[in-house]
């Protein structure tokens, strides 16, 4: 059996969590921030496209970004 918070307890457990919400936020705009410009940087490097190597590491940090993401929501 789940129990039902109160508004009153719904309002201060949001208020309480508030700043760890920020900061994950803060964290995973970051994380997006970072993988975009490096994929930006190696596509310079390769001319429009980033060399493979750097695809499959490009590839990974976007799964990151992914998961870091779904574990928030």
């Amino acid at each position: 059996m789940t129990a039902t918070l109160t508004p009153f307890e719904q309002s201060h457990q949001r208020a309480a969590t508030l700043g760890a919400r920020i900061v994950e936020a803060l964290a995973v705009n970051n994380l997006v921030s970072q993988t975009q410009s490096y994929e930006a940087r190696m596509a310079e490097i390769g001319n429009g496209c980033p060399p493979l190597s750097e695809t499959l590491h490009i590839g990974l940090m976007w799964a990151s970004v992914g998961q870091f993401a779904e574990i928030e929501a």
